[in-house]
């Protein structure tokens, strides 16, 4: 199964449940949490484009290390 991107789990629509958006929605809460703390989590909700100043890397960067979170 694919993982989507943050840009396709930014999505409002039915199109969310069939690609499987909220359980990757969930094990993105989990990674941020578990890797980056509480604290990032409720900074990213705030200002969700502000990746470099959170989590001190890009949006791209961010997804590859949630993949290989995930595929663990």
């Amino acid at each position: 199964m694919a993982i989507p991107s943050f840009e396709q789990l930014d999505n409002d629509t039915w199109d969310f449940e069939t690609m499987k958006g909220f359980q990757f929605s969930y094990m993105f809460v989990e990674f941020v949490v578990q890797q980056y703390g509480i604290d990032a989590l409720n900074k990213l909700i705030r200002d969700p484009q502000d990746f470099n100043g959170i989590v001190q890397c890009s949006e791209v960067e961010l997804h590859k290390k949630m993949v290989e979170y995930i595929k663990k």
